[in-house]
């Protein structure tokens, strides 16, 4: 039976600080660190700032990579399985009374969100709880603001997506267009996996709430947030090559799209300190 853990972070805690039922948390887990299934009493919303892991979580594997958000609920049974390079992340702990007070329904299950609106938020809360730019009263409303928010998010999914089971199709063409930077044309792809490009666009949309092009963009931007997220990151020229952009530019404008904010911006937020 897998174990359940009082203390949300089974890492390294670098930080902490409790306000209104919420703990505030930066975590450093170490290089190759895997933890088998397990469950956590309380549930937390997680923003990955470094490095990355390997989850699995209600029957399905997901790639966690810098700038992905998780909004768990209580008991989720998972297991992970860290970077060899190590992973820092940012999670913010709902308490009984919280979820009490806000009437936040902490059930059901996890919600994974690559780097968008979520996380611009996820990293802007973290941003002021390092650097202690509010005072503990102001850090307490926007906590307040973001956890409430992040499990009506959740709420929402679980209301808008009761879908069928993936029949391996897929999984097939996610895999396909996570290669990255020789990532293949879509039409490519559908033909791999056996399906016409618009069927193919169809079961993304379902699924995923995004086309394949869209996809394949978030995967990129996903690999250049890695490198940016580094403990030495190279030129943001190299990156860009690297993760299948063209050139800095089409970086820079891709990274703003999704994330709301430039690559230097993002690497100024989670840059160890």
């Amino acid at each position: 039976m897998p174990r359940l853990h009082h203390d949300i972070a089974l890492g390294t805690t670098l930080e902490r600080v409790d306000v209104a039922g919420l703990s505030l948390q930066e975590v450093r887990y170490a290089e190759g660190t895997t933890i088998p299934p397990h469950a956590h009493r309380n549930p937390g919303v997680t923003v990955v700032l470094s490095g990355g892991f390997s989850e699995h979580v209600d029957g399905r594997d997901v790639e966690v990579t810098p700038a992905h958000v998780a909004i768990k609920p209580a008991g989720t049974v998972h297991a992970n399985e860290f970077a060899a390079e190590g992973t820092r992340s940012f999670i913010v702990e709902v308490h009984p009374e919280f979820a009490r007070n806000h009437a936040v329904d902490v059930h059901g299950r996890c919600h994974w969100m690559p780097h968008g609106v979520a996380a611009a938020k996820a990293l802007s809360l973290y941003d002021a709880f390092r650097r202690r730019r509010h005072d503990h009263e102001e850090l307490e409303r926007r906590a307040t603001d973001f956890a409430a928010e992040m499990y009506a998010r959740r709420a929402r999914a679980a209301r808008d997506h009761v879908l069928p089971a993936d029949d391996g199709r897929l999984t097939a063409a996610r895999r396909l267009l996570a290669i990255v930077p020789e990532t293949p044309r879509v039409a490519d792809v559908a033909r791999e996996v056996g399906l016409h490009p618009v069927h193919l666009a169809r079961l993304f949309r379902r699924h995923l709430g995004c086309s394949p092009s869209e996809y394949r963009q978030r995967q990129r931007v996903g690999a250049a947030l890695q490198r940016i997220a580094s403990v030495t990151p190279p030129a943001l020229a190299d990156i860009a090559l690297k993760s299948g952009f063209c050139d800095q530019s089409h970086l820079c404008r891709a990274v703003g799209r999704q994330l709301g904010m430039t690559p230097s911006a993002f690497r100024d937020i989670v840059a160890p300190h």
